[in-house]
């Protein structure tokens, strides 16, 4: 929460999204029908509770940021096989990523969303883990969550399908048909009634015609699908997935002047030894699971989840219609980057090199942190963090 109130003025998607809060906390007619309405609904209650302020806009995604900063841990203790060491790794990796830190600190879609989709991850890498038969309380916690993440952005439709087929693939795996019915239920049926159970409050909005259960179901669906394919305007700030993989074009959510010397900046830029270098530890993990698969399916399936939700989320932008896309796209994709250097680090067997690598990736993060947190710098200095051209 250190500098949470900076910038003073709404941060770059923020005017899209905290007048809709606002317009939910007085039940008004609501501007943003382009994406589903959970992220603005909890955006709203920091606002409720904090007011209509810095601390109010963003307390809510500072939780949910937190959130997905424990949701991380757990998920690297189910994959990596209960062990402690890999989960507070993990958990080191994610908050010296950087990304995280920032999307924690912006009252936008994509921290909800995550801090969801990654309970709605733990819970499915649980229900497959061993050759027992599926475990039905974990895809029960997992339908749920995943049904909330879509109500924030309907990204997360990309791992509900993605999980999908884990789950039907193990349970003919694992010879366990007799689960289907259990399957349809819970990530069927439940992620769809907890989708739509978010539209409610549009029921209590005052408006004349009123809003229908059936226009929720039908026209709501079907315009926020032409909003969304309807955004063509160019920005400055636009890139596409291969700048992202890249870490080519950043994206600055805000660079205010204070005075005539004085700036406070807040770039959205992942840590590059974990950018550039979790390239790396996936494609090693690609490599390392067809390896492990000659022991045996379970051998290799923590290197093969970890490249499969990678590459599911990074190359998904490839064929999605969107004309114009931004680095924060790539945010859960770059979550996933620290799950792969995880899986490398864990297998240093000297502590003291460990913790030597640890140092090394908070090292750069402070050294980042006043252009991530809104830190008052000298206006002439802010390019000694830009590495490259295209950064500015």
């Amino acid at each position: 929460m250190i500098n949470l109130s900076h910038p003073l003025t709404h941060n770059f998607d923020e005017f899209h999204y905290i007048p809709s809060a606002l317009q939910w906390l007085h039940l008004a007619p609501n501007q943003n029908w382009e994406h589903p309405p959970l992220a603005k609904l909890l955006i709203a209650v920091g606002v409720g509770i904090f007011g209509d302020n810095p601390i109010g806009w963003r307390i809510m995604s500072t939780l949910f940021g937190s959130i997905t900063l424990v949701g991380m841990y757990h998920l690297a203790y189910a994959l990596f096989s209960n062990s402690r060491q890999a989960a507070w790794v993990c958990a080191a990796v994610t908050l010296f990523n950087q990304l995280l830190y920032v999307q924690a600190r912006i009252a936008m879609l994509d921290t909800f969303m995550m801090g969801f989709l990654v309970w709605a991850l733990w819970g499915v890498v649980r229900s497959v883990e061993g050759n027992s038969v599926l475990k039905i309380r974990y895809i029960r916690t997992a339908g749920a969550c995943m049904g909330f993440a879509i109500a924030c952005k309907w990204f997360a439709i990309v791992p509900y399908f993605m999980c999908a087929f884990v789950l039907v693939f193990e349970m003919f795996r694992q010879r366990s048909t007799n689960k289907a019915f259990d399957i349809l239920i819970y990530w069927v049926i439940t992620p769809a009634i907890c989708y739509f159970a978010t539209f409610l409050p549009y029921l209590l909005i005052e408006k004349s015609p009123p809003h229908t259960l059936i226009e929720i179901f039908t026209t709501m669906q079907t315009a926020m699908l032409s909003g969304q394919q309807r955004v063509v305007n160019t920005h400055p700030y636009m890139s596409n997935w291969l700048q992202w993989i890249t870490m080519e074009r950043p994206i600055w959510y805000a660079f205010d002047r204070e005075g005539d010397k004085y700036v406070r900046g807040v770039l959205l830029l992942g840590n590059p030894l974990i950018m550039w270098g979790g390239l790396v530890a996936v494609f090693a993990c690609a490599v390392d699971a067809l390896v492990r698969l000659r022991k045996g399916f379970e051998a290799a399936k923590t290197s093969i989840w970890i490249f499969y939700l990678y590459a599911g989320f990074a190359l998904c932008w490839v064929v999605i219609p969107r004309k114009v896309a931004f680095y924060y796209y790539y945010y859960p994709a770059g979550m996933i980057l620290g799950l792969a250097v995880t899986y490398w680090l864990i297998k240093i067997k000297k502590p003291q090199i460990l913790w030597s690598l640890l140092g090394v990736l908070l090292g750069v993060f402070i050294y980042f942190f006043p252009i991530l947190s809104a830190i008052k710098i000298d206006a002439s200095t802010f390019t000694r963090w830009m590495w490259l051209r295209s950064w500015i």
